[in-house]
């Protein structure tokens, strides 16, 4: 079945917006634009093109399409083409808005982007979102490997590693997610969590992966608060065993 993707933002001026595509290819970093079915909007505009200016408050996503239909990551890009914030992401339709950690100022050129899967055993898409002190926002990703230790790397910015895209910042809230459903270690040949290394190879922190697929996983993924100072050389990685 279809990937069925669907945002909605509340505004500080009290309007909503929804997103949605009924057709969201899995494993892919797809744009959603404005829509849903009998709704008086005008359809297929980019976030910031339909509110510009606008203050998101409130804001929550959710995949459906059966019950094997998953969510990994979801965030806003600007037109600078950085991350201006990671979104909570459910599964199975049973998710909420939630307040935003800080007011999301709106502009043109920004754009609400999504990843799902399908969750079975063969899934490998490993994501990571993070919000730091100073408000910036970074997500990360990697196909993971079967036992072997995988780097996750800047989704919007390509190979920049963890420790590049933030040094000398403090990683304030952050979630994981990995959908393969036997889990991420399901043989004993990995870690049960996605982790942060000094460049001495020292544990700096680490993340449980969150799973968003139908009800039985419902969502809303919930940021993790242990703060995490970053260093130009830490890397973040994931070992899945399988």
């Amino acid at each position: 079945m279809a990937n069925i993707v669907q945002v909605a933002a509340r505004m500080a001026s009290g309007r909503v917006a929804s997103l949605y595509d009924s057709s969201v290819s899995d494993n892919t970093t797809t744009a959603v634009n404005t829509g849903g079915t009998g709704l008086s909007q005008t359809p297929s505009l980019s976030l910031g093109q339909a509110y510009p200016d606008e203050v998101i408050t409130h804001i929550g996503a959710v995949v459906e399409g059966g019950g094997s239909s998953a969510f990994n990551i979801a965030f806003i890009e600007g037109g600078n083409g950085q991350c201006k914030y990671v979104i909570p992401i459910s599964g199975g339709g049973t998710g909420e808005m939630t307040p935003t950690l800080f007011p999301v100022k709106l502009d043109v050129g920004d754009i609400c982007k999504v990843r799902v899967c399908t969750s079975d055993a063969t899934e490998v898409d490993a994501c990571v979102g993070v919000i730091y002190s100073d408000r910036s926002t970074a997500v990360f990703q990697v196909s993971a490997v079967a036992d072997t230790k995988t780097e996750l790397t800047n989704l919007i910015q390509g190979t920049t590693t963890w420790g590049q895209t933030a040094p000398g910042k403090v990683a304030t809230h952050y979630y994981a997610t990995f959908n393969n459903s036997g889990g991420l270690n399901d043989d004993g040949g990995g870690n049960n969590f996605l982790y942060v290394e000094d460049s001495s190879g020292q544990l700096k922190g680490v993340m449980f992966p969150q799973i968003c697929r139908n009800t039985a996983y419902p969502g809303p993924t919930e940021w993790t608060k242990i703060p995490i100072p970053v260093a130009q050389n830490d890397s973040l990685f994931i070992m899945w065993g399988s």
